[in-house]
């Protein structure tokens, strides 16, 4: 039987303990977690519901997320219902970039903190107001008025008001309204400018949509040119061409207080090839299993890149490490064979930004071999970590010194709890 909590909070604030028959939470590094689940008690969840697995309140949580699909079926039927999760991170898929510009002198941890800020809190959607008394430059925010009906989406009597950086302060009513004043009736948030259209300058209410997502391990390097131009586009577009474009690796670490820290870096790892934060001996595993990734991404020998001047760049072969040292010259020879060039969608980097992504995509891809083990949960391990595992069974006895890519969660065929690590060598730095 688990010992982990599925905890389920409904958007009117009432929990529910799920008890579920089987379930599997994927953790992949570059991506976002997923969450699958069968139980006989969750009818009363509702579909804009978040969830919260873990095993003590003051270990990293499992999962962190909300639901995608739910499927019931009778009661008559007797078959259990089923679950589909995401996480938090994917709520960046369903929020909009400002259209607006981050040059050279901006770093990567002040341009994601300015996404973040935008996927919380950033209102779009205002219009010139037209009702009775509105003065010059007053626009308004329909359905987020006082009404109980738009209460929900946000509760707070007086919610704090930016536009730009500056802060709006709250008018004693519509037709009094000053420059850099807000007001709310039953129907609407008004808000009066200086002559900006808050379509055109980002105003912000705290926490008016709330993707419970905070920043955190984030590199401090410039963004190098050329400038990065937001388009109109979802944020997770824009963090996607940050990270790809300056060869960054990131992943989405669950809080206790059941959000998730967004970590962007290119040193994204705990510990290193002679230094592992954890060591397992085959004797610790429940199994273990050797293969290879999928060949499309992994097993790449070349990178063939366009720069914004129009030119081509080959890369050199990277080396082959396979959970060896690569310091002590422990990397595999170039073999022949097969021979795979990996060429990128992105066509207008400039040149630093070539040759940072093109050492990147090899460095992460170029060994397509994997090494997969069970064992035991453990929840201080994060994706990117180095683990030691040493094995005895002929012919793969050996020490393997190697990168966690996904961490997976999963109920074994009596219903306890059980760790996959899918481990490969991939490492930036």
């Amino acid at each position: 039987m688990s010992k982990f909590t599925f905890l389920v909070t409904n958007p009117d604030g009432t929990t529910i303990s799920i008890h579920p028959i089987s379930y599997r939470s994927e953790w992949p590094l570059n991506g976002h977690q997923t969450l699958t689940f069968r139980c006989f008690n969750g009818e009363t969840i509702d579909p804009r519901s978040i969830i919260r697995v873990y095993n003590t309140v003051s270990e990293m949580p499992v999962f962190c997320g909300w639901f995608t699909r739910m499927k019931r079926p009778s009661f008559r039927s007797g078959l259990p219902q089923q679950y589909n999760c995401i996480g938090f991170s994917k709520l960046l898929l369903y929020r909009y970039a400002f259209k607006t510009s981050y040059s050279w002198y901006e770093t990567i941890r002040s341009t994601i903190t300015s996404l973040l800020k935008q996927a919380n809190s950033m209102a779009i959607g205002w219009v010139a107001s037209t009702y009775a008394g509105s003065p010059a430059n007053t626009f308004c925010l329909e359905k987020t008025g006082t009404n109980p009906l738009y209460l929900p989406r946000l509760p707070l009597a007086d919610p704090t008001i930016y536009l730009g950086s500056t802060l709006l302060t709250k008018g004693s009513g519509l037709s009094t309204l000053a420059a850099n004043q807000w007001y709310r009736d039953t129907e609407r948030i008004y808000i009066r400018t200086s002559g900006s259209n808050p379509n055109n300058y980002p105003c912000y209410i705290t926490g008016f949509k709330d993707s419970h997502l905070v920043a955190g391990t984030l590199d401090t390097d410039y963004i190098i040119t050329p400038d990065l131009n937001l388009p109109d586009e979802a944020i997770w577009t824009t963090f996607l061409r940050i990270v790809e474009n300056q060869g960054l690796e990131y992943r989405f670490t669950n809080r206790t207080d059941g959000g998730q820290n967004v970590d962007a870096s290119s040193d994204l790892y705990g510990g290193w090839y002679d230094a592992p934060v954890k060591t397992y001996a085959e004797a610790d595993l429940f199994d273990f299993e050797i293969g290879t990734l999928d060949d499309s991404k992994f097993g790449i020998d070349s990178v063939v890149l366009r720069n914004s001047s129009g030119t081509i760049d080959y890369t050199l072969f990277a080396p082959r490490v396979w959970g060896r040292l690569a310091a002590l010259g422990l990397a595999d020879p170039l073999l022949g064979g097969i021979y795979k060039e990996y060429i990128p969608y992105r066509t207008y980097m400039g040149d630093t930004q070539l040759a940072q992504r093109a050492s990147t995509s090899l460095k992460l891809s170029s060994d397509e071999r994997y090494m997969k083990i069970w064992t035991q949960p453990e929840h201080t391990l994060k994706c990117g970590d180095f683990i030691r595992v040493t094995l005895s069974s002929e012919p793969y006895d050996g020490q393997y010194n190697m990168r966690i890519k996904q961490k997976s969660f999963e109920s074994d065929r009596n219903g306890d709890d059980r760790m996959e690590l899918l481990l490969y060598s991939g490492v930036i730095t």
